[in-house]
């Protein structure tokens, strides 16, 4: 095909994620740190597991054969998941301590986006290992084609597949983590809180262990939201084998990476703007009762200074040795004064 060729599916296949990476990731440079460290654990990862089916090699060519390599390498990586969200959750403590330490707060929003950070370094991932590493074989005059599938060729399946994959692997890492958290999926113990949800909450009660909410049936549907997805991508792949399969195969994990995303950014729309308001709720009551204490304070005051007042009159009135006749008016404001004193520092 060319240079022609090479760049058209370069775009098509690498061109969303490097715009997404461009507009989301990269304003933040700590999610840049972070979505390529995610790359180079799971680059790791999928070295792992080739290596070990590379001793059982020659794998037959059938569907049945090519479905336990898919099932096996999916149930690797997502107990892999697992350990990257223990890793993420350790990395949320020292980033809460230090956004407390700096009076800033560690919001929902925060979490999600550094899930997000994890998940696109998977996509990212997969697009290298699945795509960009045979791309340079498109440099040529002619292209590649197999007996099932002559609609597409197999550079433009890999570009599809590489867009597919970016968007059901960044968002299904939103959504899962997310639902992790919510079930209290922490090495610690299961439904409590290793760390508060919020800075201020961090900061207020820095050890102290605080229970979370039952789990609710959808959280329990957000953790199996990426392995079930992640499962059901894989094994649609096994439709390039069936003579026209190929087309039915693009179009259907299009439609699901579409959906994925569309269903993490709505989880992170809700859940993050209620976050937000149940902070705020937070924050405005706390001023009230520093309000409430600073009258308190004030009255104190005030009393203090009315019982000195008080006798202040006494002293005076003592000092005549004799009563005028305003002797009893004098004894009257004073009595009157000492009666407000102990009223104002009862309240």
């Amino acid at each position: 095909m060319g240079a022609l060729g090479f760049f058209g599916h370069l775009f098509l296949g690498l061109g969303p994620e490097v715009a997404f990476f461009c507009t989301v990731i990269a304003p933040k440079s700590f999610l840049v740190l972070l979505s390529f460290f995610s790359c180079f654990v799971w680059l790791v990862v999928l070295l792992f597991t080739s290596a070990i089916f590379k001793g059982f090699e020659p794998i037959p060519a059938t569907i049945s054969s090519y479905a336990g390599v898919l099932v096996a390498s999916v149930a690797i990586q997502e107990g892999c998941r697992y350990g990257i969200w223990v890793l993420h959750m350790k990395g949320t403590v020292m980033v809460e301590r230090m956004a407390a330490d700096a009076g800033h707060r560690f919001a929902l929003v925060d979490r999600m986006y550094m899930a997000l950070a994890w998940g696109f370094g998977h996509g990212a991932c997969h697009s290298i290992f699945f795509f960009l590493s045979f791309l340079s074989l498109i440099v040529g005059d002619g292209t590649y084609y197999t007996e099932e599938c002559g609609q597409m060729s197999v550079f433009l399946i890999g570009a599809l597949y590489s867009v597919a994959f970016g968007m059901i692997l960044t968002s299904s890492m939103v959504v899962t983590f997310e639902g992790y958290r919510c079930v209290g999926a922490w090495p610690m113990g299961a439904g409590t809180a290793a760390v508060a949800d919020s800075a201020d909450a961090a900061a207020a009660a820095p050890n102290r262990t605080r229970l979370r909410p039952a789990a609710t049936p959808l959280d329990w549907a957000h953790v199996a939201f990426a392995p079930a997805v992640h499962l059901l991508a894989s094994l649609l792949t096994l439709l390039n084998m069936v003579p026209g399969g190929c087309v039915a195969a693009e179009s259907v994990n299009l439609g699901i990476g579409v959906l994925s995303c569309s269903y993490a950014s709505y989880l992170a729309w809700t859940r993050g703007a209620t976050d937000l308001k149940n902070n705020a709720l937070a924050a405005s009551g706390r001023a009230a009762q520093q309000h409430t204490h600073l009258d308190r304070d004030m009255v104190a005051e005030d009393s203090s200074a009315a019982l000195l007042a008080a006798t202040a009159v006494d002293s005076q009135v003592g000092a005549e040795g004799s009563v005028s006749s305003s002797g009893p008016l004098l004894q009257h404001t004073s009595s009157l004064t000492r009666r407000q004193a102990a009223s104002a520092s009862q309240m």
